[in-house]
């Protein structure tokens, strides 16, 4: 495909399965869909995947839904931000949780997902990924929202979402519904995945820049509809 043209826009739709133990509320087998763009690493491609999962969910009439910014930077941002919250959690270890602790020493950045309130109180006065931004990750970002905000399309600053995983770089969101007083998402991530750049230079494969996805959870969607 990386031969015919160098953008290209795909979805997919299907069961998926999940190999570790699902959280609470979730189910081992699921439904998803979700669209994924190669090819382009301009902000305007990012405002266009939120967009799309905007309007998938006005056409459907499902309202009360917050749209969840953030960004994760480059790599090299992600990795200078990575070692400032492990330096600013490790001297609170013996406070943290069995699973914060491992994942302290195997991925600091999970802790920020905890659902423990006094982790959640430590992590209030955590180093925050905006002070390792470089020039180019403020400017990415900055035009995204200027997309969005021409588009009409409202969204709240949330600088403590991020992805666990390190293949994510850049602009991060999550369309959440607002009655629900715990954050499990049923839309993804318009983050990069740089680590499929790298497998595929490898490779050898024409994958030029990483790509944007995002993912939406069926089950949710079909009941909301349902209930109409």
């Amino acid at each position: 495909l990386g031969n015919k043209s160098p953008l290209q826009r795909m979805y997919y739709i299907g069961p998926l399965f999940r190999r570790e133990r699902p959280q609470k509320g979730r189910q081992r087998q699921f439904h998803q869909f979700g669209i994924e763009a190669f090819g382009s690493e301009f902000p305007e491609q990012d405002a266009e995947i939120i967009a799309v999962g905007n309007t998938i969910f006005s056409e459907l009439g499902l309202k009360d839904i917050s749209l969840k910014l953030n960004s994760l930077g480059s790599s090299t941002c992600r990795n200078k931000y990575t070692k400032a919250l492990k330096d600013y959690l490790t001297p609170h270890k013996d406070s943290l949780s069995a699973t914060s602790q491992k994942r302290l020493e195997s991925n600091p950045l999970r802790i920020l997902e905890t659902k423990n309130p006094e982790e959640q109180k430590l992590i209030a006065d955590a180093p925050s990924i905006t002070d390792f931004w470089t020039a180019d990750d403020k400017e990415h970002f900055s035009t995204v929202q200027n997309l969005l905000n021409g588009l009409n399309i409202p969204y709240e600053l949330d600088h403590q979402m991020v992805r666990g995983l390190d293949y994510y770089t850049r602009t991060t969101f999550e369309f959440i519904p607002v009655i629900w007083e715990h954050r499990m998402p049923f839309a993804g991530e318009a983050a990069m995945m740089a680590s499929l750049k790298h497998w595929a230079e490898n490779q050898l494969l024409p994958l030029a820049l990483p790509p944007v996805w995002s993912a939406y959870y069926c089950p949710w969607i079909l009941a909301k509809t349902t209930q109409k």
